[in-house]
């Protein structure tokens, strides 16, 4: 529907969902189709509730069934920002209103995020000209509710522009671009 560059997804068991992005100018829209019984997308359509601020270069996290938007880019200011917002779908697919909840410590873009138990991650970013090496964490008390963001650890190095997985209690980096 919306040409989106770097929109960021997020799967569930009936639809994939497509947060934010660039398509021309910041986005604040989230976009999502459902699948077919044979694996295939069906027609993308338009959420009706938008997030409640644009994101651009953010990540996304799911959390049993709540979609939690971290951080993004400041177009106006060229930091990263500090917002987190949540919502979940209803039952006929579209979500609900969004909301905010905790904020970081520290502004980031180009981040990525990691969950684990009711853990939600966010690792290094950018934020302005300076390449960041820290990782907050949070936890997911109910309802959207989060506990307050706090530096656990520290990136080798400082990164920008990474994947993470975790698999079996690790938590994998794949290395992206990273300041030196």
């Amino acid at each position: 529907m919306v040409a989106r560059r770097c929109s960021k997804i997020i799967a569930t068991d009936k639809a994939l969902y497509s947060f934010g992005g660039f398509g021309g100018v910041l986005l604040d829209s989230v976009e999502y189709a459902e699948f077919n019984p044979d694996g295939s997308l069906g027609e993308w359509k338009l959420d009706p509730k938008v997030m409640t601020m644009q994101r651009y270069v953010n990540t996304v996290k799911k959390e049993g069934d709540m979609f939690f938007v971290i951080g993004g880019h400041d177009q106006s200011k060229g930091v990263g920002i500090t917002d987190v917002e949540w919502s979940r779908p209803s039952a006929d697919g579209n979500l609900q209103a969004w909301q905010a909840t905790e904020h970081m410590q520290q502004g980031r873009y180009a981040l990525s995020s990691a969950s684990f138990g009711n853990y939600i991650y966010a690792l290094g970013g950018i934020s302005g000209a300076e390449y960041l090496d820290s990782i907050e964490r949070t936890a997911v008390i109910k309802d959207g509710q989060l506990e307050p963001w706090k530096v656990v650890a520290h990136l080798d190095q400082p990164r920008a522009n990474f994947s993470t997985i975790d698999n079996n209690d690790t938590l994998y980096v794949k290395i992206g671009r990273a300041h030196v």
